[in-house]
């Protein structure tokens, strides 16, 4: 057959137009027909267009088209025969094809062409299965013959369109048609005509049509019929059978008319003649196909398991087969449905709607299903339901047939079961190759060609792709290993001795290593074939057997010359064994025997004995180690501390033994405990010097608040400059004097790892502006200019210890000041990489000698002797600041240029804050002056006289009318007495402390249960903050008071109180 262009191929089927049409009845019984026929699950009449394949029918398949690339039936086309996939799964055109991995799960296949009389293939007629298909001669002979049927459908749909097109333009033309006379003499034909007998006009006018187109096979009483319309003039329709001029028969359908004059007589005839050859001979083949189907269908009922049902599942028909299978009698099956008979419970609900919803949208189903007969026993059937139709496409019934595959299903479980074993020993050789680095090997002994596995050329770090030759494979090994392998393998092949070899062989990247060589011949007949065998590194083991030997020498090294000796024992038999180190460590004379185990025990202290006995027969039991400190008695008389520590170990030969060592461990022991001594008198000395501190803090700070205080409330009064002067000589040398007890607190904290930083957002502007606030009175006294420059790349608002970093500002800028006599001191903030700030303080003082550099941050250092005579100070504030910034996780440095000045610079981590953080904030506002504090009851207790003159005074000063008390016994009963707005209380008093006064006072349940209350001590320890804290403490101020803060605290938590006045904001205090 000439080949059709593509192009052409697709005119034609689009020119049929058969694509997208709808459901045809002819079409649709051809492919449930197919699944009858062959056994498969699905069918369909597929047409292949440009990039589709379109389902003119289909049977199961769930989508009406699919792409052309995806198309079995794009390969099908493109044979003349039966094209047949067995299993999709295994064939590498369609292992990946989506309608094999996805639905619907396609694995057999079998496809026929379907192609025009002129030779262009329009698609297939296919039959397609869920699981392998291989028709057999029978099945492949009927689905060519369907085949053929979809071919004569398709051509009868092209014929009735050409006729359609053909009357169009002239009633009848496409068929032959033959005027007569009255006589039925021919007096004119039409071109059909002319085709159709191979005859024409001229060689016909004026015969009788039946002299000359008759043949045997023409029907007499068709004949006969037309004869008799001929002689009466009627009409009439017959069948006949002519022969053509050529001699070939066909078959026409005849429609004779007659031609009537005006007077209605009879003059002629108008003969219109269909040829139905085609028909006739599809309607042959159909009968046959029916046939041979009504065949297939009793050789099925004779050899299956068969039944049929109503369209509402109730049986109605069951053969023989069916009732052995099932155990029940045909009565007791025929109204009744599958389901309630035979039902295993063994199927989902979803797998049974599945069936019915194929099988009553009349397409063929065919599933496995597990059933159970009568006496209760389960069995498998390979089950096809085929819907029935009637002539007006209804269901009328369904035919089930069934193949008892309940051995197949034993077999298949046992062969997956067989086939998971393999697998998974497979699976654990493989492992165990891989992870033991264990490479296989062969060679072909007729080529003298190597194979090796992948392990095998990566001990040989060579390429995966690398293939070696007998040469190449010796040559790898060292030079000195090439003799005994070649003699080994030739060895081998003659005698059939293996070989087991640990040889050095030098790799691909030139690096030696350890292999071990095991090979064999294998024999056919009587002779060799090949060599076989493994291959792998144990170099690894080698290095390791050889740093056990390096071990083994070093111990017995280290043994002899630490005095540690050996020992084994076995409770069971009694059997004991000490080495030379453990006779020398227990004393033992080298010509005495070893001591018996009882000696042995009974040499060690009693009051240890029972517990060293006990601790090895647990170990024994238990198959652990013991490990046991006691004293010994050695035959000098003397005890030593012994140390032994032994393990249980399993013996190959014998019952299993504790092997161990002893140590003297006299000298550690005594060492423990000088040093345990020691460690008691440090921790007594460091509790000493927490303890001196904390009293020293409080012994100082309580006199220095009634000095500070007072040079406060002197301050609000009205005093000459001479006055001021004074007052303010005695505030800055009292604020030194604690600032210097601040500077020994803050060591004593970062010396015991106690210091507390705090992460939380504060403003850089105000902090900024408070230090020079702080420092620029002194600034202006010495006539020096203080510079502040705050970069606007630094954050505004950042997260960090507010207080520290104020602390370290106030330290270093102090001291820029201080030691400063002309000039000025600057202050540089500016953003640095990432969250960092850089601080820079510059001044133009006397600077610092390069020597003097390396220690300044030292504690009690300063720069030389004539510094602390002329400028005073400790020595700690920058060791303070160095330590803090450390602490922080920043660094400080110092630049100077001696006669120049110093710059001091540190970098601190101060990330920007975000809206979280900026919520935790706390609100910050002015003092207020000027507050009308009129009514106010303010309860100040106090043992210390100064403390309350200094408290009234300030307080009397703002308005508040004040009572006190010298203890917690005396607040109690003013209070249970009087009405207070609030109590400044203080923590360390006789008779009764304040701490325990608190807790009564909000234990007590009274009106003034939860009046503010305001600690006040001169302990700035942790320690005191969070007993005012758990002791429920409204805030708490350390001595010497700031007074200021004081006035805000009160403000603040008595401006709800009766006479208070407009003002009190918040305000930090403690």
């Amino acid at each position: 057959m000439p080949e059709i262009c593509e192009e052409d191929r697709l005119a034609a089927l689009h020119a049929l137009g058969l694509l997208d049409t709808g459901v045809e009845a002819g079409y649709e019984a051809i492919t449930d027909l197919v699944t009858a026929v062959t056994g498969a699950r699905m069918a369909a009449v597929s047409l292949v267009d440009r990039d589709r394949q379109w389902f003119k029918s289909a049977v199961n398949l769930p989508a009406r088209e699919t792409p052309r690339s995806w198309a079995f039936c794009h390969h099908a086309i493109q044979q003349d025969d039966v094209y047949e996939v067995h299993d999709a799964r295994t064939n590498p055109l369609f292992a990946d094809n989506p309608l094999v991995t996805g639905e619907p799960h396609i694995r057999g296949y079998a496809g026929v062409p379907i192609s025009l009389p002129t030779g262009e293939k329009l698609g297939t007629l296919c039959a397609i299965h869920d699981a392998p298909l291989a028709l057999d001669e029978s099945a492949r002979n009927r689905l060519i013959s369907l085949a053929r049927m979809i071919e004569e459908l398709i051509r009868e749909r092209t014929d009735a369109r050409e006729h359609e097109r053909l009357a169009l333009v002239a009633r009848h033309t496409h068929n032959s048609v033959v005027i007569t006379d009255r006589d039925g003499e021919i007096d004119w034909v039409n071109p059909a005509f002319e085709r159709l007998s191979g005859y024409e006009l001229a060689e016909v006018r004026g015969r009788l049509p039946g002299t000359f187109l008759l043949c045997p096979n023409s029907d007499p009483g068709a004949i006969k019929t037309l004869a008799e319309a001929v002689r009466d003039g009627t009409e009439c329709q017959v069948e006949l059978v002519n022969r053509a001029k050529t001699g070939a028969e066909y078959t026409i359908l005849i429609e004779l008319t007659p031609i009537r004059d005006e007077g209605g007589h009879c003059t002629g005839f108008m003969s219109v003649q269909t040829d139905i050859t085609a028909q006739i001979e599809t309607r042959e083949r159909l009968s046959r196909a029916l046939r041979e189907t009504q065949s297939l269908m009793d050789v099925i009922r004779q050899h299956t398991v068969f039944s049929v049902t109503d369209p509402a599942g109730v049986v109605t028909d069951v053969n023989d087969a069916f009732c052995r299978q099932s155990g029940y009698s045909k009565e007791e099956i025929l109204g009744k449905t599958h389901q309630s008979l035979l039902s295993s419970g063994m199927h989902s609900d979803a797998f049974w709607a599945e069936m019915r919803s194929t099988i009553k949208a009349g397409r063929p189903w065919r599933g496995e299903i597990c059933n159970r007969n009568k006496s209760g026993e389960l069995f498998w059937v390979d089950s096809i339901v085929a819907p029935q139709m009637n002539a007006d496409g209804e269901i009328e019934r369904y035919i089930f047939i069934r193949f008892d595959i309940t051995n197949r299903k034993h077999v298949e479980a046992g062969l997956a079961a067989s086939q998971r074993q393999l697998e998974a020993s497979l699976e654990r050789l493989s492992a165990v190759t891989e992870l033991g680095g264990i490479g296989s090997w062969e060679v072909d002994l007729d080529t003298m060609t190597p194979i090796w596995d992948d392990i095998t050329r990566k001990i040989h770090e060579v390429d995966t792709d690398y293939v070696p030759n007998m040469d190449t494979a010796i040559d790898f090994y060292a030079p000195e290993s090439r003799g005994p392998i070649s003699e080994a393998v030739a060895h081998c092949i003659e005698t059939g001795e293996p070989w087991d070899l640990e040889l050095p062989l030098i790799t691909a990247k030139n690096r030696r290593v350890w292999v071990r060589a095991v090979g064999r011949r294998v024999l056919r007949d009587g002779k060799p074939i090949r060599l076989v065998g493994s291959f792998q590194d144990v170099s690894e083991r080698r290095e390791r057997e050889e740093e056990v030997r390096l071990i083994s020498t070093r111990l017995e090294v280290a043994l002899e010359s630490s005095g540690i000796g050996v020992w084994d024992v076995c409770p069971p038999t009694g059997e004991y064994h000490w080495d030379d180190g453990s006779r020398r460590l227990f004393g033992i004379a080298d010509d005495s025997p070893n001591p018996a185990p009882d000696d042995w025990v009974n040499g060690i202290h009693p009051d240890d004995r029972e517990g060293v006995s006990a601790a090895l027969a647990n170990a024994y039991a238990s198959k652990t180690h013991v490990r046991r400190e006691y004293r010994y008695r050695r035959s000098d008389g003397g005890y030593r501390h012994i140390r032994s520590f032994g393990v249980y170990r399993e013996r190959l030969d014998a019952p299993p033994i504790i092997t161990g060592v002893h140590m003297d461990v006299t000298a550690d022991i005594e060492q423990a405990a000088a040093l345990e001594l020691a460690r008691e008198r440090a921790e007594s000395a460091s509790h000493a010097k927490s303890q001196f501190l904390a009293n020293m803090s409080h012994e100082i700070r309580t006199p220095l608040n009634g000095v500070l205080g007072m040079t406060q409330v002197l301050h609000m009064t009205e005093l000459t400059e001479q006055q001021s002067r004074h007052v303010e000589t005695i505030r800055s040398s009292g604020q030194a004097l604690a600032d210097l007890i601040d500077d020994i607190l803050d060591i004593s904290k970062i010396e015991s790892g106690m210091i507390e930083l705090e992460q939380r957002a504060f403003e850089m502007p105000e902090l900024v502006a408070m230090v020079s606030d702080i420092t620029r009175l002194r600034a202006q006294e010495k006539q020096l200019a203080l510079d502040t420059s705050l970069a606007p790349d630094v954050a505004k608002v950042v997260v960090g210890d507010e207080k520290r970093l104020r602390q370290i500002l106030i330290n270093i800028v102090g001291n820029a000041v201080k030691f400063t006599d002309s000039g000025r001191v600057s202050i540089d903030i500016r953003a640095g990489d990432g969250d960092l700030v850089q601080f820079r303080i510059s001044d133009t003082g006397p600077g610092i000698e390069p020597g003097h550099l390396a220690s300044i941050f030292d504690r009690f250092a300063q720069a030389d002797n004539s510094i602390t005579r002329q400028y005073g100070g400790t020595g700690l504030g920058l060791a303070i600041c160095h330590e803090l910034v450390t602490l922080m996780g920043g660094e400080i440095g110092v630049e100077s240029v001696p006669g120049e000045g110093s710059t001091f610079w540190f970098n601190l981590p101060l990330p920007a804050a975000d809206d979280q953080d900026l919520s935790k904030t706390p609100v910050m506002t002015s003092r207020q002056t000027g507050d009308d504090n009129t009514g106010r009851r303010i309860l100040v207790v106090d043992d210390v006289q100064a403390n309350l003159m200094v408290l009234t005074a300030l307080l009397q000063s703002n308005q508040y009318e004040i009572m006190t008390a010298g203890n917690g016994r005396e607040a109690l009963d003013l209070l249970d007495a009087n009405r207070f707005d609030a109590v400044l209380m203080d923590i360390q008093m006789p008779v009764m402390a304040g701490d325990e006064a608190i807790r009564r006072i909000r234990a007590s349940g009274t009106s003034h249960a939860d009046i503010p209350i305001f600690a006040l001590t001169a302990d700035a320890t942790r320690a005191t903050r969070e007993l005012c804290a758990r002791i429920g403490a409204t805030g708490y101020f350390t001595k010497p008071l700031n007074l200021p803060d004081v006035l805000d605290a009160l403000r603040r938590e008595t401006a709800d109180a009766p006479g208070a006045g407009t003002g009190g904001g918040q305000s930090r205090y403690g």
